[in-house]
């Protein structure tokens, strides 16, 4: 996570892997070698920065920042 005078970016790089697993982060992409730890790590991160009204700095989605739905689910 990366904090400025605005809003505070959290880099996803391999965490988020398709855009989908935004809404359903239970959603495992297909060369995780360990989906349950990569979840939690999804899980964990995408609520911290929900709450936190972070935006994401994502690197393999169709844009390079997008806001963090409202609470993600599994």
């Amino acid at each position: 996570m990366a904090d400025s005078d605005a809003r505070t970016r959290v880099v996803t790089g391999g965490l988020l892997m398709h855009a989908v697993q935004l809404v359903a982060s239970a959603v495992a992409y297909a060369h995780e070698r360990d989906p349950a730890a990569a979840r939690a790590s999804r899980e964990g991160t995408l609520v911290r920065a929900a709450d936190g009204g972070a935006v994401l700095a994502t690197g393999l989605l169709t844009r390079p920042f997008v806001d963090v739905p409202t609470r993600p689910t599994g």
